[in-house]
């Protein structure tokens, strides 16, 4: 079984998120984390129990260079996001491998997850 998750955003890079100040951090990571149950209960994505791979496909609205390691820190607003709601836990024994993929959409930029259960 495999679902896609389409998010309407991209995370912010590691780096953006580093230079925030914590109150706006927190502020940003509750709100991706209700982003992420809206898009998950509108687009009627089930509870996957057991092992997943995950694959985080960002799909960025110029084709300038980026660094994976930006964006994997990033990940983090989006794993707890879909801890409890979709997968039980974002940890290694639930996660068995994460994946990123930069791709390039001028006119519809945005993050798409897609869960495969093991």
């Amino acid at each position: 079984m495999e679902y896609r998750i389409i998010i309407p955003e991209i995370p912010p890079s590691l780096n953006e998120i580093l230079r925030w100040h914590w109150t706006f951090r927190s502020k940003e990571k509750k709100r991706w984390a209700e982003m992420i149950w809206y898009c998950i209960k509108s687009q009627r994505i089930p509870y996957i129990s057991g092992k997943v791979k995950i694959k985080a496909v960002y799909y960025f609205n110029t084709k300038r260079n980026r660094d994976y390691d930006n964006f994997a820190g990033a990940f983090k607003f989006i794993g707890d996001g879909l801890k409890g709601i979709v997968i039980e836990d974002d940890n290694s024994n639930i996660i068995t491998e994460l994946s990123f993929q930069f791709e390039y959409d001028r006119d519809n930029p945005r993050t798409e997850i897609i869960i495969r259960g093991e």
